[in-house]
């Protein structure tokens, strides 16, 4: 399955050979929970359940990053440094857009540094998991 996804204005497409840029893995979206508040009313059996609205839910999203070694790293860091401390809106590949989602501390991860065979390109994963509200 392809993916697409939009990222504080930076795109993401599919995965197309070995050409340059940033490309969509998956995009994982965890639903809303309610945020559940219990309590013990006195001279009763048992806990009294409220729902009071939703927490926010998190999104996971992993990308891969193709180019030359400097060009590959570039863009990793520049979309790390704009994503950090700032709320940003992520578009997933089903078009729904989530605002207000702020990256989680030291959550964007890589993968090794892997050459491709005959060219002067390398490619690597990375994981961002980000929470929205």
């Amino acid at each position: 399955m392809a993916y697409t996804f939009t990222i504080n204005g930076q795109s993401f497409g599919q995965v197309s050979g070995n050409v340059t840029g940033r490309y969509a893995v998956r995009m994982l979206v965890a639903s809303d929970e309610f945020d559940v508040k219990r309590f013990h009313p006195p001279a009763t059996d048992g806990n009294l359940k409220i729902y009071c609205g939703r927490t926010g839910g998190e999104i996971v999203a992993v990308m891969k990053y193709i180019g030359t070694l400097s060009a590959a790293l570039t863009n990793y860091y520049a979309d790390m440094a704009a994503w950090q401390n700032t709320t940003i809106t992520i578009i997933d590949d089903k078009g729904t857009s989530h605002a207000r989602c702020s990256l989680n501390p030291k959550s964007m991860t890589r993968t090794d540094l892997m050459g491709i065979a005959n060219t002067t390109l390398v490619m690597f994963d990375a994981t961002a998991t980000f929470t929205k509200d």
